[in-house]
């Protein structure tokens, strides 16, 4: 019972309502709005550069991942190659520790490229003077 208080919360502000079996839409008290203050609904192209951008972004983070994966798997062939793997534990530990560091630069090259993206599209321009709700 404790999920259905949940999803109160979110459709609390409106009610709806049967009419002669058609759907209508009552706001809830302290949320009523007046048609002529809303804004003009924005062009229906204007959601297609966010997504191709983000589909963009998405795949070269794959990328930038299957790149490093291959750095590591190269890594971790040419020690076994080289007789280094599992003969000595602090060896072992050293192959482990240069497969998480190629692993760390890869995550910090995709948080970066992330980052420039979202600021070349002016998304963080007002992040500094946004309050965290908590």
């Amino acid at each position: 019972m404790h999920f259905v208080s949940d999803i109160s919360i979110f459709i609390q502000p409106f009610k709806l309502g049967v009419r002669s079996g058609n759907l209508k839409c009552k706001r809830a008290k302290g949320y009523e709005t007046n048609q002529d203050d809303m804004a003009a609904a924005p062009d229906r192209v204007a959601i297609l550069l966010p997504l191709g951008v983000a589909v963009t972004m998405a795949f070269s983070t794959v990328i930038i991942q299957a790149l490093a994966l291959m750095a590591i798997m190269h890594f971790v062939r040419q020690e076994l190659r080289r007789g280094r793997a599992g003969v000595l534990f602090w060896w072992d530990v050293g192959i482990i520790v240069g497969a998480t560091l190629v692993a760390l630069a890869a995550h910090v090259l995709a948080i970066a490229s992330w980052g420039l993206v979202f600021s070349l599209c002016g998304s963080l321009r007002e992040a500094p003077d946004r309050k965290l709700a908590s």
